[in-house]
Protein backbone atom coordinates (compact mmCIF):
# COMPACT_ATOMS: atom_id res chain seq x y z
CA UNK A 1 0.00 0.00 0.00
CA UNK A 2 1.26 3.22 -0.66
CA UNK A 3 -0.08 6.67 0.81
CA UNK A 4 -0.72 9.27 -0.86
CA UNK A 5 -2.24 12.95 0.59
CA UNK A 6 -3.21 10.50 3.51
CA UNK A 7 -5.14 8.31 1.85
CA UNK A 8 -3.98 4.82 1.27
CA UNK A 9 -3.90 3.58 -2.30
CA UNK A 10 -3.21 0.08 -4.46
CA UNK A 11 -3.81 -2.47 -6.33
CA UNK A 12 -5.73 -5.05 -3.98
CA UNK A 13 -9.24 -3.69 -2.28
CA UNK A 14 -9.22 -4.89 1.03
CA UNK A 15 -12.19 -4.22 3.60
CA UNK A 16 -9.94 -1.84 5.60
CA UNK A 17 -9.20 0.59 2.39
CA UNK A 18 -12.81 2.06 3.18
CA UNK A 19 -10.66 4.21 5.54
CA UNK A 20 -9.53 7.20 4.61
CA UNK A 21 -7.06 8.74 6.92
CA UNK A 22 -4.05 6.38 8.10
CA UNK A 23 -4.84 6.26 11.75
CA UNK A 24 -7.98 4.68 11.09
CA UNK A 25 -6.60 2.31 8.16
CA UNK A 26 -4.13 1.26 11.25
CA UNK A 27 -6.22 0.24 13.50
CA UNK A 28 -8.69 -1.92 10.95
CA UNK A 29 -5.42 -3.67 10.53
CA UNK A 30 -5.05 -4.61 13.95
CA UNK A 31 -8.84 -5.56 14.07
CA UNK A 32 -8.46 -7.61 10.53
CA UNK A 33 -5.34 -9.24 12.08
CA UNK A 34 -6.87 -10.86 14.97
CA UNK A 35 -9.86 -11.82 12.94
CA UNK A 36 -7.55 -14.02 10.80
CA UNK A 37 -5.48 -15.32 13.65
CA UNK A 38 -8.75 -16.23 15.48
CA UNK A 39 -10.25 -18.06 11.92
CA UNK A 40 -6.85 -19.79 11.48
CA UNK A 41 -6.20 -20.61 14.90
CA UNK A 42 -2.68 -18.81 14.63
CA UNK A 43 -0.94 -19.08 17.70
CA UNK A 44 1.43 -16.50 17.08
CA UNK A 45 1.98 -13.40 15.37
CA UNK A 46 5.25 -10.83 15.01
CA UNK A 47 5.31 -7.17 13.96
CA UNK A 48 8.14 -4.69 12.94
CA UNK A 49 7.54 -1.25 15.29
CA UNK A 50 7.27 1.56 12.60
CA UNK A 51 5.10 -0.92 10.48
CA UNK A 52 1.97 -1.27 12.32
CA UNK A 53 1.26 2.73 12.53
CA UNK A 54 1.62 5.39 10.51
CA UNK A 55 4.68 8.10 10.22
CA UNK A 56 3.69 11.72 11.82
CA UNK A 57 4.81 15.16 10.81
CA UNK A 58 6.97 14.93 13.98
CA UNK A 59 9.34 12.79 15.78
CA UNK A 60 6.09 12.60 18.91
CA UNK A 61 3.28 12.38 16.55
CA UNK A 62 4.96 9.46 15.42
CA UNK A 63 5.53 7.91 18.42
CA UNK A 64 1.84 8.83 20.13
CA UNK A 65 0.85 7.11 16.50
CA UNK A 66 3.04 3.66 17.34
CA UNK A 67 1.66 4.11 21.27
CA UNK A 68 -2.03 3.87 20.60
CA UNK A 69 -1.83 1.05 18.23
CA UNK A 70 0.25 -0.86 20.30
CA UNK A 71 -2.24 -0.32 23.27
CA UNK A 72 -4.71 -1.43 20.81
CA UNK A 73 -2.78 -4.77 19.87
CA UNK A 74 -2.26 -5.44 23.88
CA UNK A 75 -6.50 -5.18 24.02
CA UNK A 76 -6.22 -7.69 21.64
CA UNK A 77 -4.40 -9.74 22.93
CA UNK A 78 -5.45 -10.00 26.22
CA UNK A 79 -8.68 -11.64 24.70
CA UNK A 80 -7.21 -14.05 22.15
CA UNK A 81 -4.77 -17.16 21.99
CA UNK A 82 -2.74 -15.88 19.56
CA UNK A 83 0.76 -14.39 21.32
CA UNK A 84 3.22 -12.19 20.27
CA UNK A 85 6.02 -14.13 19.02
CA UNK A 86 8.82 -11.13 18.73
CA UNK A 87 8.69 -7.48 17.75
CA UNK A 88 11.34 -5.61 16.04
CA UNK A 89 12.52 -1.85 16.83
CA UNK A 90 14.43 0.31 15.16
CA UNK A 91 16.55 2.82 16.82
Amino acid sequence: MLEKQGICVGTAIRPWDKYKRMDYFAKARVEAAFEFFEKLNVPYFCFHDVDTAPEGSTLGESNQNQDTIVAMIKDYMKDSKTKLLWNTVNK
